[in-house]
């Protein structure tokens, strides 16, 4: 749970950085919450399904997130 935290902390910190912008703001929390809301569902309540989504979430979140900061810098 800490390391999901901290990704999505991290994830967060290009804006205040200023290396990317507003499009790329918007994505990653959308799928910051989303990821941070699955680990807040599997820790409450440890299912193998539960686990299995927040990895698929997981890998879809890096995905994605690469993907709005492309996007990001071809839009600015």
């Amino acid at each position: 749970a800490l390391y999901s935290v901290a990704l999505v902390a991290s994830s967060l910190l290009l804006v205040v950085t200023g290396a990317l912008g507003g499009f790329y703001l918007a994505g990653a929390l959308l799928l910051g919450a989303t990821l941070l809301g699955l680990v807040v569902r599997l820790l409450k309540t440890r299912t193998l399904a539960n686990a299995r989504q927040f990895f698929w979430c997981s890998n879809y979140y890096l995905a994605l997130i690469f993907a709005l900061m492309v996007v990001d810098r071809v839009v600015r």
